[in-house]
């Protein structure tokens, strides 16, 4: 990764992206709400779709609802197939 690629998911970007202070993103993790990529690095880098996903559960709950499972259905079941 580049250090322009990466920055996205640093502290102060996510927080300004999703409108979060640093207190909050360090109380989510201190409740195991959410962890950093990398424990002990600093600065923190945070994956924004968990970012994204503890502010909007039900709207993350929909879309990741809506991607097509392994062959390739969209209503969540899960076939297995017998030679």
């Amino acid at each position: 990764k580049t250090a322009s690629a990466a920055a996205w998911g640093y502290s102060d970007a996510i927080c300004a992206r999703f409108g979060v202070t640093d207190v909050w993103l360090r109380q989510r993790k201190s409740r195991g709400d959410i962890a950093p990529v990398q424990e002990g690095v600093k600065p923190l880098w945070w994956r924004p779709w968990l970012v994204f996903e503890l502010l909007h559960p039900d709207a993350a709950r929909r879309y990741e609802e809506s991607l097509p499972g392994p062959d390739g259905d969209t209503d969540g079941e899960v076939v297995y197939r017998a030679g």
